[in-house]
């Protein structure tokens, strides 16, 4: 923001993981756009499951619902930001 980016009017697109952080660069009178490509977390979470079974010894032999109650299950960064809900299980 402190580089004066957007109200210079040179960048036509800010691509940024953090879009709480993002958006607030603009102003009414150099508005935003936001797109996002999501994936379900379930779908992710369960992606991720098989994908660790195939390289990780510790979750091979565990079932899905072992893996959703273990410390390899992970809460999903991108749910956590878009929902600027950063504390706390999902």
């Amino acid at each position: 923001k402190s580089l004066g980016l957007v109200e210079s009017g040179l960048v036509e697109i800010i691509v940024s993981f953090y879009f709480w952080e993002a958006s607030s660069l603009f102003t009414p009178a150099r508005r935003g756009r936001a797109i996002a490509f999501l994936r379900h977390p379930i779908d992710r979470s369960i992606s991720m499951y098989h994908h660790l079974r195939k390289v990780s010894p510790a979750v091979e032999s565990m079932s899905l619902l072992e893996y959703a109650e273990s410390s390899f299950c992970e809460d999903n960064w991108m749910t956590q930001h878009l929902s600027n809900s950063f504390s706390g299980p999902l």
